[in-house]
Formats: structure tokens, sequence, C-alpha cells
């Protein structure tokens, strides 16, 4: 398992860094859209694989299920930061 640091301004015990090799925690200020871009997906990629319902909102602090076929995780989360 790979190390990759939290989010910006999230201190590092924060429970807004990676959870495992396929979610994250969602910090505040981020969307489903933001999380596609960085991975190079579709928002509703993202959707199918949290079982999302249309137009449901992610929510801070909610863990979300990611797709790493076209991204690495570093990757993303450079991007994420």
């Amino acid at each position: 398992m790979s190390t990759v640091l939290p989010p910006p301004g999230a201190p590092d015990d924060s429970p807004f860094r990676r959870v495992d090799e396929e979610r994250v925690i969602v910090d505040a200020d981020e969307t489903l859209g933001h999380f596609a871009e960085w991975l190079e997906v579709t928002p509703q990629r993202l959707r199918n694989l949290n079982k999302l319902k249309p137009r449901r909102q992610i929510q801070a602090g909610q863990k979300l299920r990611l797709d790493f076929s076209k991204v690495s995780p570093e990757e993303f989360q450079q991007r994420r930061l």
C-alpha cells in the first residue's frame, strides 16, 4: 500500500486522507466532479461505483470509492492537492 499525503489544510492525523487503495474520505468543498476530473473518468462512473442516485451530492466525511484505471493513486493525490 502506498503512502499518500492528506488533502490541503488537513492535519497529519486528519481522517481526510487515503483510506485504502480504492477509497478516500471526502473533504469539504470536494465534489463528485472534482474526483472524476482528477481520475479522468466520468462522474457517472463514480456514481455507479458508489451506488449513488442521480443528483445526490457527496458530503464531507463520506467514504468514496474511486476508479484508478486511468490515473495512479499518487497522480490522483498530486492533482487533489
